[in-house]
C-alpha cells in the first residue's frame, strides 16, 4: 500500500494531504477531477493501494467516481471525504 491516489479539486486541501502522505513516505499520485483521476489509473504503471477522494468534485462526485472506478477496479480500497456534515 505504497501509492496513494489523492483526488480532490481544492488545491489548498489537495497540497496539505499530499504533504502528510508523503511525510508519511507514500508515494502520492494526484488528480483534481474523477476523469483525471481515471485517466491516471488507466495509465498507472503500479496498481495503487489506497484512493482517498473527496465527495464534491466538478462534475462527477466522488460517489461516481467511486460506481465508475469498481468497473475497471473493484478491489482497491477507497476513502471518499468531505467537509459538508450532511453528506
Amino acid at each position: 500500500m505504497n501509492q496513494v491516489l489523492l483526488i480532490d479539486d481544492n488545491p489548498i486541501q489537495l497540497r496539505v494531504r499530499e504533504t502528510i502522505l508523503r511525510g508519511a513516505g507514500l508515494q502520492v499520485s494526484i488528480a483534481t477531477t474523477a476523469e483525471g483521476a481515471l485517466a491516471v489509473l488507466r495509465t498507472a504503471a503500479n496498481k495503487f493501494g489506497v484512493i482517498v477522494t473527496d465527495h464534491v468534485l466538478p462534475g462527477a462526485s466522488g460517489a461516481d467516481f467511486v460506481r465508475e472506478l469498481r468497473s475497471v477496479d473493484p478491489t482497491t480500497p477507497v476513502i471518499v471525504v468531505s467537509g459538508m456534515p450532511d453528506v
